[in-house]
């Protein structure tokens, strides 16, 4: 537990009315509840996704996994940029794939995955040189 001494000094927020992330003005309510506070400074690097380490595209989060139909995928990219999201299946035959050319800032995507068949797939999402990886898994 954290000494009642300390201070918040730093976090970020996207409103829905903004595309990008800001500072913010206060720490979340309830953020001294916490049973188990964020560290003073958080992991650098991939923590919940395979990735290499990208200083221009960062996924925030997607889910869910395992999926029936749809995969929502949220990422934030800090210049314009051409943005590629590829699922490849087990046998490495690409099984779904879609682009856009994205403006930096915060981003969202749902993927529509009904024409895919149970089983492994593994996401790509590339933006401009930067690539990050992980497995998603279909189930019928």
């Amino acid at each position: 537990i954290r000494s009642a001494r300390e201070k918040w000094s730093r976090g970020y927020i996207a409103t829905s009315k903004q595309s990008r992330l800001a500072l913010a003005p206060s720490q979340a309510a309830g953020k001294t509840l916490q049973d188990t506070p964020a560290p003073n400074d958080p992991p650098q690097g991939p923590v919940s996704v395979l990735e290499n380490a990208s200083r221009h595209f960062t996924i925030l989060g997607y889910g869910p996994n395992p999926t029936r139909d749809a995969l929502s995928i949220s990422y934030v990219v800090d210049q314009p940029t051409e943005v590629r999201i590829i699922l490849v299946d087990s046998r490495g035959v690409e099984a779904f794939s879609t682009s856009a050319a994205m403006e930096h800032g915060l981003h969202s995507v749902v993927l529509d995955l009904h024409a895919l068949g149970s089983g492994r797939y593994t996401l790509m999402i590339h933006a401009g040189a930067d690539v990050v990886k992980t497995g998603i898994v279909v189930v019928r």
